[in-house]
């Protein structure tokens, strides 16, 4: 005699999977578990634009700078000292753009990540939910008889679309 029972193992499972789901919507909307990856973005131009402002407001002042110590219009050791100190100044400016530069080259590369990884959590989170619905709707089948000699085999009907026999067996109403 066959009757239809839930597993005890197929419930720890549901129960798990469902624990799991439920800690996962508790981080906050699965599709930015790894960061806002538009965020990352306006980030990352915010520093490629800082660099790109840094270089130019240098540029202008050394074009200035050089105008000043160079052409004839300050001389001796001050106007050299000036330029030393100009000329250091602007290294610095430069190696705070790169460093921006870089800090944005990096932003961008966790903005991608952080989508792909965003990507697969959502896709993770939609198939538990999926899963536990049918789960939910399964029973399986176990022959007392059969109790550790086997896996329970699925009840005859479960997964099948409405009025469809399962495989190898006609309609139960025949």
């Amino acid at each position: 005699m066959t009757e239809v029972v839930q597993a005890p193992d197929l419930q720890a499972l549901i129960a798990t999977i469902a624990d799991v789901k439920g800690w996962v919507s508790r981080l906050g909307d699965p599709s930015r578990l790894a960061g806002d990856p538009a965020s990352l973005r306006r980030l990352s131009i915010s520093h490629r634009e800082t660099a790109a402002s840094l270089r130019t407001l240098t540029r202008l002042g050394f074009h200035d700078a050089q105008s000043v110590t160079q052409w004839g219009a300050w001389e001796g050791t001050a106007a050299n000292s000036f330029s030393a100190y100009w000329t250091e100044f602007a290294n610095r400016v430069e190696d705070l753009a790169s460093r921006h530069d870089q800090m944005a080259s990096a932003l961008s590369g966790v903005a991608a990540e952080a989508e792909r990884l965003n990507a697969d959590l959502l896709s993770v989170h939609e198939a538990l939910s999926r899963w536990l619905s049918l789960a939910a709707q399964s029973a399986l089948t176990i022959d007392p008889g059969q109790v550790g000699r086997g896996p329970p085999t699925i009840a005859p009907g479960v997964g099948q679309a409405p009025g469809r026999a399962p495989r190898g067996r006609e309609r139960e109403s025949r």
